[in-house]
């Protein structure tokens, strides 16, 4: 399943290959509310903090998620130092 809700997850099935395509990567998953730490597995990542809440995405989707993670933990990131610095710069901290 590539679409779920409001959210069209086709984005995540383009190979990472430089910094620009890793940005918009992580700027992707921040626009769609599902930016999660890439230290955590995303196969356990919840769409909320609610006790009954579902899984944010398929076992298909946290594998293509794993690969992209690894292409963006080959790229220089700069004064970000890594992805995660990329990414907290997109939420503020």
């Amino acid at each position: 399943m590539i679409l779920s809700g409001d959210i069209d997850y086709r984005f995540i099935e383009t190979s990472i290959t430089d910094r620009a395509s890793g940005e918009s990567f992580i700027k992707g998953l921040f626009d769609n509310d599902i930016l999660f730490h890439f230290d955590d597995d995303p196969q356990d990542m919840l769409e909320s903090f609610e006790p009954d809440a579902a899984l944010l995405f398929t076992s298909a989707q946290a594998a293509t998620l794993r690969d992209r993670v690894a292409e963006l933990y080959k790229l220089n990131w700069g004064r970000h130092d890594c992805p995660i610095g990329f990414a907290l710069t997109l939420i503020g901290e």
